[in-house]
């Protein structure tokens, strides 16, 4: 395969998923951690396999649905569980620590896409309620570290675990202790797509302050309200971030596969196995560096292993938020589709957000993670910038819906210069001891219900 016909086989990928009626679909990934209680009376992570286990967990999940019409497929690698998969696209899935996360089908209706939150979480917390366990949501695992959390027995976490020692430092904790909420989004054409991954990306350092929520790490107040973006800012240089030409007014798809050719993949597929290409990136593999020759269908898989903070493949990914409480959650695609799908909005944001120098971004990045909307870089104060963008979302919103999500949200945090971390740490500095913060912490988050 030339460069050349890569290019444009992308492009045209593209073109074809955009192309006929007009969509404005999002799809919401939400992860959580899981804790049980220990003999000691403390709490636990579940483990991979056993009679008490992440396994076991979504057999009880698969049934707690089999009273529908439409129950939950069992998908499987080997003799290992990897997930649930239901015919409306949906499926749950287990990540690399043991986090449960939901990956809802496209849907145009946010009162749908909080009914099958609602639904998942409900599940998850009576699946867990006969081991007296509960969900924890929070962006980073609070008490454990990679070391004390299992890894998923899966081929392709095999490899992206060994190979994160190799290009930075917390690949790891990326991969075992972190949890977030991603939400997918349409574009109308190519040049729509182009426009919107722009503004996107620009907005991301404050989309990380605003939903903020990891900051307990290994039992104490870590410095930052986003430890989590801290991690994925030291995950892998090469395929994670921000590139400066992703916020650029000149930005073409053309820049974004470059980026991605100059990205080593972790591992492609041959006849079904998962084999590693060795260290070379797809350009070079392409230039035939290496024996293994690649196809068309080696640059989506490679597409999809690719961690910016907006991912393109047939929809643009949005994933630098931290995962949120029932009660929150909501909040970010109501967000997302006003930001995305309202031209007014889309106005109203280029107006304030191109003007930032682009060479400003990592420090915005670095200054969102650790002070929230407390944060100031130069002229730019993270609380008035989010206020703003929150207002321009709200005063644009067509259905009553949306402001229901989002509105309680403001009200309880951005108005009043706080993410939800920092609720978090309130509660922390409150509490007597470490284990009656972590108890006071799950029992709020099984009480927290979807506004």
């Amino acid at each position: 395969m030339e460069l050349a016909e890569l290019r444009n086989q992308f492009l045209d990928f593209l073109q074809q998923r955009c192309c006929g009626t007009r969509q404005e679909k999002m799809g919401l990934e939400y992860e959580t951690f899981v804790a049980l209680p220990s003999d000691e009376g403390k709490w636990k992570s579940l483990p991979i396999s056993g009679d008490v286990s992440i396994g076991k967990l979504l057999l009880k999940m698969a049934q707690l649905s089999s009273q529908g019409t439409q129950p939950w497929e069992l998908h499987y690698e080997g003799e290992l569980l990897l997930g649930l998969l239901h015919s409306s696209g949906q499926n749950i899935s287990i990540e690399p620590g043991g986090q449960i996360e939901l990956s809802d089908s496209p849907r145009t209706d946010l009162s749908e896409v909080a009914q099958a939150v609602n639904v998942h979480i409900q599940q998850l917390t009576q699946a867990l309620s006969d081991w007296g366990g509960l969900p924890l949501f929070l962006g980073v695992h609070p008490y454990l570290t990679p070391d004390d959390l299992p890894l998923l027995d899966k081929k392709r976490y095999r490899i992206m675990y060994s190979t994160m020692k190799e290009v930075d430092t917390h690949g790891q904790w990326m991969m075992k202790a972190t949890s977030g909420v991603q939400v997918s989004l349409d574009y109308q054409s190519l040049e729509d797509l182009e426009r919107k991954f722009v503004i996107l990306n620009r907005l991301t350092p404050f989309l990380t302050a605003i939903f903020a929520n990891s900051p307990i790490v290994d039992g104490e107040p870590s410095g930052y309200r986003s430890y989590r973006g801290k991690i994925w800012q030291n995950t892998d240089p090469y395929r994670t971030g921000l590139p400066l030409s992703f916020l650029s007014k000149k930005f073409s798809l053309v820049d974004y596969i470059e980026w991605a050719l100059d990205v080593r993949p972790y591992h492609l597929y041959r006849d079904g196995e998962v084999v590693q290409p060795g260290p070379y990136t797809f350009r070079q593999l392409m230039k035939k560096e290496s024996p293994l020759e690649v196809n068309q269908e080696d640059w989506l898989t490679h597409l999809g292993m690719l961690f910016p903070e907006v991912r393109i493949k047939r929809i643009m990914e949005l994933r630098c938020m931290d995962t949120q409480q029932p009660q929150d959650v909501m909040a970010v695609p109501a967000l997302l589709q006003a930001l995305t799908y309202n031209e007014s909005v889309l106005t109203e944001l280029e107006g304030f957000l191109m003007d930032i120098p682009a060479e400003l971004f990592p420090e915005l990045r670095k200054t969102a993670c650790k002070d929230g909307l407390a944060g100031e870089v130069g002229q730019v104060r993270f609380n008035k910038l989010a206020i703003k963008i929150m207002e321009s979302a709200l005063s644009h919103m067509d259905s009553g819906n949306q402001a229901n999500w989002l509105e309680p949200f403001f009200d309880r945090y951005t108005k009043q210069g706080l993410s939800p971390a920092d609720l978090v740490l309130e509660r922390y500095y409150s509490a007597d001891s470490f284990d009656s913060w972590l108890s006071q912490e799950l029992f709020l988050h099984s009480q927290s219900t979807l506004n």
